[in-house]
């Protein structure tokens, strides 16, 4: 599991840095730049992470039980449910 460094940052350097990532991904004008972004941004195990995250938003969405999307997609219920 990816780690967050546990040292503190300051509430509006977070939300600087927030918009930041939000204006990058807005620039990505086609699915290329989104997928290099991606690939300069994350590893491999963050990008899993947040596809299964969006999986389990869509199967949530769907109705899918919890059941259901922790055999599929292997992750734990309070997974699920964060």
């Amino acid at each position: 599991m990816s780690q967050v460094s546990a040292q503190y940052i300051k509430p509006e350097i977070k939300n600087k840095l927030n918009s930041l990532l939000i204006d990058c991904m807005n620039k990505c004008s086609t699915s290329t730049l989104a997928a290099d972004l991606i690939d300069d941004l994350l590893t491999n195990t963050e990008k899993v992470m947040i596809a299964k995250r969006i999986g389990i938003a869509l199967m949530l969405l769907k109705k899918v039980g919890a059941r259901e999307i922790a055999k599929t997609l292997k992750v734990s219920p309070p997974t699920i449910y964060k």
